[in-house]
């Protein structure tokens, strides 16, 4: 028996749009063939793999997060292509690919860590 490679189907997971940019960048990937999953503040608590894959996760405590955030998945060398789809909404969301060190991380941990790296990387630029 041969065992079986699927492609993992090009996943962003976007949280903090308002609800005209989250239908935009909807529009937008469903023409690239992309899923794009809004992150509610209900999913915060749950892990960036449990977003990506699990059917029914859970809903935890509602938990905002300050920022707007992107995380893709499934564009192996490619991530450009779901960067320029967000960047064609808003080009201020922090963006993260899942790795397999990051897809145990709650979405909110992650969230946070994309905030500090951020802020140490863009110190003294203003």
């Amino acid at each position: 028996m041969r065992a079986r490679i699927t492609q993992a189907k090009k996943t962003i997971l976007i949280y903090g749009l308002t609800a005209e940019e989250n239908a935009k960048l909807s529009a937008l990937a469903e023409e690239k063939k992309i899923a794009c999953k809004a992150v509610s503040d209900r999913e915060t608590a749950l892990t960036v793999a449990q977003l990506l894959y699990g059917e029914n996760p859970p809903q935890g405590e509602e938990e905002a997060v300050d920022g707007k955030f992107a995380v893709l998945d499934g564009f192996g060398n490619k991530e450009r292509e779901g960067t320029a789809l967000i960047n064609a909404v808003d080009a201020s969301v922090l963006k993260a690919v899942r790795t397999p060190y990051n897809g145990g991380w709650k979405f909110k941990d992650l969230c946070k860590e994309l905030k500090k790296e951020h802020a140490v990387m863009h110190k003294g630029k203003n």
